[in-house]
């Protein structure tokens, strides 16, 4: 307690307890708001779009099921508008839910609901169902949960709805990724990461489907395909087990996302291949858009270090850049290595150690060497 009374003694909370309202008109302004709707648009990832499913273009029916279709708080998580996130009356009466944005943005298509035991049902005309599967709103303790396996009813639902042969597209929600049966994902037409996308969420999601915006996220993190087996991307060489063999390491690779474009790296190259005396190096890429639509493009730059005193990760990344490109445009994206934060790591007590030797820098499916001299110790 004594500590918690001397911060707030240092930041004036016992001298002036009350918060400066001067600046509060401010919230919630509109250019605000649209930078809230565009930062939603390039969080959401596209994880799988077998034969180009999406985007849908005139649909005549849709069939909507899983269970967050018609809530808020699944979208926006804990610590948003209320304390565990899952009071629905704290919620913005503006803010869309899935089924309203469907109802908005598929406004000349037939939009239905469905559950378990009428899905097969509801199916029978549809063009494709659309099932959110998820978490509910949590935080601390009430999130605790024996498996990262999605529950039973959501996985019922996913077999009940790959079984009616129609187009299944799923829509991933919560704060941490839910282990999907192997069936279930090789079954899927498409599959969508939202993650916690906020209050525009839901606009966000159907903006992608309808194919409004062309998606452009990138997995922050590696989709685990298995339970209790999970390899990060950044793993040290010996953490990947010998049962790799049958395992996956993951499902979807930390950096990984699709978009309705796509996009050709060439030309990997560095200005100097062999760097002394501390210098800076510089490594361009060229990354054109081959497809038919303007698109942007996450380019993710890479590091591997060879060798190190201490175990070094196979990759770790160093720098990431995001342009939108027209069909047929090139554009060079360019990283700068500086030596002493790129490249160096601390040793076992904590001092920032600078090894010579080789170097790996890696971004899209273009690779080049390089070393550090002994010059640099």
């Amino acid at each position: 307690v004594r500590r918690v009374l001397r911060m707030k003694y240092m930041i004036g909370l016992i001298q002036n307890p009350y918060p400066d309202c001067s600046d509060f008109d401010i919230v919630g302004k509109d250019e605000y708001k649209q930078t809230a709707v565009e930062t939603t648009r390039e969080s959401i990832v596209l994880l799988k779009n077998e034969t180009s499913i999406l985007p849908i273009i005139n649909p005549d029916r849709i069939v909507l099921a899983g269970p967050f279709i018609h809530l808020k708080h699944p979208l926006c998580g804990s610590w948003t508008f209320t304390w565990q996130g899952d009071d629905e009356k704290g919620y913005p009466d503006e803010m869309k839910t899935i089924w309203d944005a469907f109802q908005d943005e598929f406004s000349s298509s037939h939009i239905d609901s469905a559950r378990a035991s009428n899905l097969s049902q509801k199916a029978d005309n549809a063009d494709l169902i659309i099932l959110t599967i998820g978490e509910h709103a949590y935080t601390e303790y009430r999130g605790n949960r024996p498996t990262l396996q999605a529950d039973k009813s959501q996985r019922e639902l996913m077999h009940e709805a790959i079984a009616t042969g129609k187009p299944v597209v799923i829509v991933l929600i919560g704060g941490r990724p839910l282990v999907i049966d192997e069936e279930i994902v090789e079954k899927a037409a498409a599959i969508i990461w939202a993650g916690l996308p906020g209050e525009y969420g839901a606009r966000a999601i159907c903006e992608i489907i309808s194919g409004k915006i062309n998606p452009n996220g990138k997995l922050p993190f590696s989709y685990p395909a298995h339970l209790n087996y999970h390899v990060p991307y950044n793993h040290k060489p010996a953490e990947l087990w010998s049962s790799q063999k049958t395992l996956k390491p993951y499902l979807y690779g930390f950096g990984y996302g699709l978009s309705y474009s796509s996009f050709e790296y060439t030309n990997l190259e560095i200005d100097n291949a062999v760097l002394s005396d501390n210098e800076e190096v510089t490594a361009t890429v060229t990354v054109t858009n081959t497809g038919a639509i303007s698109g942007k493009e996450a380019v993710l730059w890479f590091i591997t270090d060879e060798y190190g005193l201490i175990t070094r990760p196979v990759k770790e990344l160093r720098f990431f850049e995001k342009q939108e490109l027209k069909p047929g445009e090139s554009k060079t994206f360019s990283f700068t290595i500086v030596p002493e934060i790129d490249l160096a790591y601390p040793d076992e007590v904590g001092n920032n150690v600078l090894e010579e030797g080789t170097f790996i820098i890696s971004v899209g499916n273009q690779e080049i060497q390089f070393d550090l001299s002994e010059n640099n110790q």
